[in-house]
């Protein structure tokens, strides 16, 4: 929010635009010469402001595209592992089976977890991690060039060394490198959900107990 000559802006972001709420205040002079008073008139104006182009648009493309691919393969990891449940559930018939069996719901349930938060990263990483930078209390432009650098800086910085080195397996280790960003950024993202769902808990804890 902004102040200026009496005037107050609120602009509130959204992915590819942002709304501004302006509240002025006008002054007018009513009356005569003898007698003379002045109104207040309160005015409320609602723009809109695009601020996306072309190079924005690839850029989140291109962040989708590599979340959807590390979430893909988080979904063959949980899937390979549900599998292996299923199949040392059909080849013993010993105590063992009990244990299988018992821990197929605690799998399947974190395996849906993963998935709903595989899928919020995806959905924020096309609307430029407004969740992400919401939830940490940082600006926007700082969110971004951590995106930048997270998605494709250092995975470019690690193809420019491997290959003036001229590894062989310069490919190789850029993609891993580049998996193993993108999914640390993924755990920081998850932390901080989990540490803002944590926060709002013990809110609504205390405001419980505040009118016990």
């Amino acid at each position: 929010t902004v102040r200026f000559r009496g005037s107050r802006v609120t602009t509130y972001d959204q992915s590819d635009d942002q709304i501004l709420l302006e509240e002025s205040i006008i002054r007018h002079d009513v009356g005569g010469r003898r007698r003379r008073g002045r109104t207040t008139e309160r005015t409320l104006t609602v723009k809109r402001m695009s601020h996306g182009n072309l190079g924005l648009v690839i850029l989140r493309i291109t962040y989708t595209m590599v979340a959807v691919l590390m979430v893909g393969f988080l979904f063959v990891f949980c899937s390979e592992i549900v599998v292996f449940l299923f199949t040392n559930f059909l080849a013993h018939k010993d105590a063992s089976v009990i244990g299988t069996l018992l821990s197929l719901p605690l799998f399947l349930h974190a395996m849906g977890s993963i998935m709903a938060f595989g899928t919020a990263f995806i959905y924020d990483s096309w609307h430029g991690h407004q969740l992400m930078a919401s939830m940490m209390r940082i600006d926007r432009v700082v969110s971004e060039w951590i995106t930048f650098a997270v998605f494709l800086g250092v995975p470019g910085l690690t193809i420019g060394v491997t290959t003036t080195w001229r590894n062989d397996d310069w490919w190789e280790i850029s993609a891993k490198v580049w998996m193993v960003n993108v999914f640390l950024y993924f755990v920081s993202f998850c932390g901080v959900i989990f540490r803002r769902e944590m926060e709002a808990c013990f809110a609504v804890v205390a405001v419980h107990e505040s009118r016990v």
